[in-house]
């Protein structure tokens, strides 16, 4: 008969060896639907308070007055939430060309 800390342990170990399947069924059973639409109250409150850090961080901490004399490179990956956020902050827009991107990184 196994003690009880040797059948915690055993548990543990077979949980940390089961666990990357249990998550890939977890998300396979969520339903996502409207889980991050912007009608929803919790997710127009996190939108907001990670516009207000971003700008405190720029205006408090950095020091930054005038965001349309500042030059930001946003990678894009995603469906352009923050490059939008940057947009309205002041931001100019500038498209650099791919191929120019990747030239710059050789």
């Amino acid at each position: 008969m196994q003690s009880l800390k040797e059948c915690a342990v055993s548990n543990n170990l077979n949980a940390k060896i089961d666990e990357p399947q249990a998550l890939a069924a977890r998300y396979a059973r969520r339903k996502v639907g409207t889980l991050y639409s912007i009608l929803r109250p919790e997710v127009w409150l996190s939108m907001q308070e990670r516009q207000r850090t971003m700008l405190r961080l720029f205006s408090r901490d950095l020091g930054w007055q005038d965001l349309t004399e500042l030059k930001l490179f946003d990678v894009g990956c995603g469906v352009g939430g923050n490059l939008l956020d940057f947009l309205r902050f002041g931001f100019a827009s500038t498209t650099i060309p791919p191929t120019r991107m990747y030239g710059a990184c050789q």
